[in-house]
């Protein structure tokens, strides 16, 4: 896929985000994009992570188990997949990637648990996972701007 297109696409969505459209036309979008950051679809995982984050803030995806378990999902194995001790090139491009994306995973981690609080849900073992990374044991190892993203 081409970058281009995929942020074009994405800012679209943005626009369909704030816009006041049905929820299931609404629900179908964030199924999309749960899907395409399931599978950590490049490019564009940033942006995904983004539009999942703003869905959430603005709580317009309604949180059903699956989608729950699907977030949780995600965030565990990007997690696992951005651990920086798998950093083989130390090029700062590649470090500043990763940092970035942890730092969406935080922020989209931030606003599950919020949600997981207000509708009184247990919380999804990812939820836990990012807030032991930001706020936790683990955050002495994490950037600082990995932990902001854990208000």
């Amino acid at each position: 896929m081409d970058k281009e297109i995929v942020t074009s696409a994405a800012e679209a969505i943005l626009v369909l985000l704030l816009a006041d459209i049905e929820k299931t036309w609404m629900n179908k979008i964030c199924d999309s994009l749960l899907e395409l950051c399931f599978y950590r679809k490049e490019p564009g995982l940033h942006d995904f992570l983004r539009l999942l984050d703003i869905s959430m803030y603005l709580d317009k995806m309604e949180l059903s188990e699956f989608r729950q378990k699907r977030l949780s999902t995600i965030l565990a194995d990007i997690d696992l997949q951005t651990d920086y001790n798998q950093i083989t090139d130390e090029s700062e491009t590649q470090i500043k990637e990763i940092i970035m994306t942890r730092m969406l995973c935080a922020h989209l981690a931030y606003q599950l648990y919020l949600y997981e609080e207000k509708q009184n849900m247990e919380h999804a073992e990812g939820t836990l996972l990012w807030k032991d990374i930001c706020r936790g044991e683990r955050s002495c190892k994490e950037f600082a701007e990995v932990r902001n993203g854990w208000i």
